[in-house]
């Protein structure tokens, strides 16, 4: 019922305040395509004010959970700092803060470690072999080992 009346352009200028990239070509074919469902809709239309307060409030949950995640990233980015180790996994592709947190929350110093295999088999992903009365010889990754790591 809130779409009726407006414009695709209405609709895209509505979302450029909100979205980053609500722009292009895709934008204006979804707007476009937005208005024409909303035109063939039944929807509800009982109680539309407590859903939209309903909704109002999720979102507001959703922005105070973000803000609490953020922080807590914040802090643990502060603590790694302070971590001579967790600067060079930095230098690893693909693992963020949060991972080398976890890593090293699991872990614990690396320096206690002798080889990269000892940590491998601490986590479970070493390498066995699996024989039985079928098989022979197969080797498989012996899971068993720290599963959060």
């Amino acid at each position: 019922m809130d779409l009726k009346g407006q414009s695709t352009s209405g609709v895209f200028t509505g979302w450029r305040k909100y979205m980053k990239r609500a722009g292009g070509s895709t934008g204006i074919q979804k707007a476009a395509e937005l208005l024409s469902k909303a035109v063939q809709s039944v929807g509800e239309t009982v109680a539309l004010d407590e859903a939209k307060r309903d909704l109002h409030r999720l979102l507001e949950e959703y922005e105070r959970i973000d803000g609490i995640l953020n922080k807590i990233a914040q802090e643990i980015a502060a603590l790694l700092g302070e971590i001579p180790i967790a600067s060079q996994l930095r230098s690893v592709k693909g693992l963020g803060t949060i991972y080398i947190a976890a890593i090293l929350a699991s872990t614990g110093d690396l320096k206690q470690y002798a080889h990269g295999r000892q940590l491998l088999r601490k986590a479970g992903l070493n390498l066995a072999e699996s024989t039985s009365g079928k098989r022979k010889g197969q080797i498989i990754l012996s899971k068993r080992g720290d599963s959060t790591l």
